[in-house]
């Protein structure tokens, strides 16, 4: 196996004045890794392990979308010479090396440190991308299209829409119960993008002057507030995908992981 990949970071102080310091620094990491020989060939599961491709690429049968006139499900078929076709049989769709991983090819975060006399704020945001996550909860529960009469369908996401009448353009198919022609069979439909930015951090604390605390025997007070996993920018339309990318999950969603914590916190230092 080659492994490719580098690591910068850089730390500019922006302003540094005798009442103000502001600093931002900015790491970014990429990685890139392809399978060169396999003494007994390729393993052709889901993630594949496969020459000339990244550990644990993707091998899928790949979703071609919904029939307009008839609100079938499709997929691509990979003929004989090559060329490809749409089918609306599962079993006689082509599974295919994707070139997509469940694994960021890009990590980074982005932090930043403001003070202005005794107030003093600090942010940390990360990020991921390139990723392709699997969501097995909409393939096993939330978006069988009724696969199982038990499980009814999940609402729709903006910019999906459900195949109604002949003419339709749709991503999902038909309603049927009991399922519409295997169309929640595994398959690019439920390969998801996994990128995300977050603010992981943010804290803003302040320390009383010392002419404040002298006349109540205090040497220093400083008064804090914060709070971790504020808020996610993520198309993913499942859990956070942050907890995905661990050797648990290896990018698949197959289950309800334990979600990430929103923690406040309020803090009073006292020194005397």
């Amino acid at each position: 196996m080659e492994n490719q990949g580098f690591e910068v970071t850089i730390t500019p102080e922006i302003i540094k004045t005798k009442d103000i310091y502001w600093d931002l620094s900015f790491n970014l990491g990429y990685n890139k890794n392809k399978v060169t020989h396999l003494p007994d060939g390729d393993e052709l599961t889901s993630q594949a392990t496969a020459v000339g491709y990244a550990y644990r690429n993707w091998y899928l049968r790949e979703w071609a979308g919904v029939d307009a006139m008839t609100g079938t499900p499709l997929w691509f078929k990979v003929n004989e010479d090559g060329s490809k076709t749409v089918t609306g049989d599962y079993n006689q769709a082509t599974r295919a090396l994707l070139d997509a991983v469940p694994t960021p090819k890009f990590n980074g975060a982005i932090s930043t440190n403001l003070t202005w006399k005794g107030l003093s704020l600090n942010a940390i945001f990360t990020f991921a991308a390139g990723a392709k996550v699997y969501n097995g909860q909409r393939a096993g529960a939330l978006d069988r299209d009724c696969g199982r009469n038990s499980q009814p369908p999940m609402r729709l996401a903006d910019g999906w829409s459900r195949w109604e009448k002949p003419g339709d353009i749709a991503t999902h198919p038909q309603l049927i119960g009991g399922g519409n022609n295997g169309a929640d069979g595994e398959c690019t439909r439920y390969l998801e993008n996994g990128d995300y930015f977050k603010l992981k951090s943010l804290s803003l604390a302040y320390s009383f002057p010392k002419r404040w605390l002298e006349p109540i025997g205090l040497k220093a007070a400083n008064l804090s507030v914060g709070g971790e996993n504020l808020f996610t920018i993520a198309s993913f339309t499942g859990q956070d995908p942050e907890i995905l990318f661990s050797s648990k999950f290896n990018g698949s969603a197959s289950e309800f992981g334990y979600p990430t914590v929103r923690r406040f916190t309020v803090g009073l230092n006292l020194q005397f």
